[in-house]
């Protein structure tokens, strides 16, 4: 698909010609990972469960001088599967990059790059419905530009573009397009405000377009130096042929870290698109993160989440969705963790609606290792 290889282009392009600070002390270095997994798949998308193998090589660079990084990562996937079926198995790839520039003392730029395409589509590192089970490549790119006007005041523009292709009858390949302006101002060292505007334009290939103007304002507040909360809330003007809706959107965000946990959780309401429907889709999730450092060597993390899809702007839910994972890591020594894992993902499409979404239930058990050798330790 033209706008895939566009995307992918642009990224690569985002690493290779945004200048490094000129004469600065270079520091630079490769990054490679293996990750090897034995699993029980119950995968019921694919007809059963049965055990299965992840290999997962990696190879990335990072270099960084005083006032700027840039970390890229390529990652391939091979998953094999005891009882080889039809269709059963087979590779993803994923890459990722990002920069941060400090331009002067008031000014940055970070920059975000992912591709991904993958033969599961569960296998997909972004959250939402799932159309189907044919190969899924995603990609996104963004731009986050800050300039701190004053001591209590910042602005800035942001950028970001999604591009979806699904390779599925009935599916349709779009892409998001979504520029946003905003400004903060620091009330206090506990209390800052800001103000957002934000254009999504969901582009459809061979549909209907629509967007969603929103305007948004946000209230952030550290009760303690380990706890915040913030609170998001505004309007979301959606436009699709011809006709405008005026609906709520906003999200409700707590964090919380201990000297040995660190506890996060988000309630949100959104629009967002490239999910191979037509136009743009609302979203109602949830989502919570706990991590233990149960000893120096022992950390577990747990993380669950579940929501709820409509079409744009209000129709009635067509999918739900819950997602979780438990996790828990042993750090072997020479860079090695050893790993045990348990997900979980269940998917339903909803009694009457339209359009339909696809229905799966699966856990994953997994024991394996990762290594990594980090460029920025070189």
């Amino acid at each position: 698909m033209p706008a895939r290889g566009a995307l992918l282009a642009a990224a690569v392009a985002a690493i290779a010609l945004t200048p490094l600070a000129a004469g600065a002390a270079w520091k630079t270095g490769p990054t490679l990972q293996l990750r090897l997994e034995g699993r029980y798949d119950s995968n019921m998308i694919e007809g059963g469960g049965d055990g299965s193998s992840l290999v997962q090589p990696g190879v990335g660079w990072k270099v960084a001088t005083p006032t700027s990084t840039v970390d890229a990562l390529y990652l391939f996937e091979l998953v094999s599967y005891a009882h080889q079926g039809p269709g059963r198995g087979g590779t993803n790839h994923r890459v990722r990059g990002d920069e941060s520039f400090q331009l002067s003392r008031r000014t940055t730029l970070a920059l975000q790059q992912a591709f991904e395409r993958v033969y599961d589509p569960t296998a997909l590192s972004r959250i939402g419905v799932v159309r189907s089970t044919g190969t899924s490549t995603y990609g996104m790119a963004s731009l986050d530009l800050s300039h701190r006007l004053a001591s209590r005041w910042s602005a800035g523009l942001q950028l970001q573009e999604e591009v979806a292709q699904i390779e599925a009858a009935g599916a349709l390949d779009g892409a998001v397009h979504a520029p946003s302006i905003w400004a903060l101002h620091q009330w206090s060292r506990r209390d800052q405000s800001r103000l957002r505007w934000r254009l999504q334009y969901f582009q459809t290939f061979g549909g209907f377009d629509a967007a969603s103007n929103e305007a948004t304002a946000s209230y952030r507040r550290n009760l303690t130096k380990t706890t915040f909360v913030e609170i998001v809330a505004g309007p979301a003007f959606y436009t699709q042929g011809g006709a405008t809706s005026i609906e709520p959107i906003g999200k409700l965000e707590v964090g919380r870290i201990w000297p040995r946990f660190n506890l996060s959780a988000v309630i949100e309401r959104a629009y967002f698109g490239s999910t191979g429907f037509e136009g743009g889709l609302w979203s109602e999730a949830a989502t919570g993160v706990l991590s233990w450092r149960i000893s120096e060597p022992l950390k577990a993390t747990l993380a669950a989440g579940v929501y709820r899809n409509g079409v744009a702007p209000a129709e009635a839910a067509f999918v739900e969705g819950l997602g979780g994972a438990a996790v828990l890591e042993w750090a072997v020594g020479g860079d090695v963790v050893a790993q045990a894992a348990w997900r979980r993902t269940i998917q339903s499409s909803l009694d009457g609606g339209a359009p339909m979404a696809l229905d799966i239930s699966r856990n994953v058990f997994a024991i394996g290792f990762a290594w990594q050798l980090d460029g920025g330790r070189i």
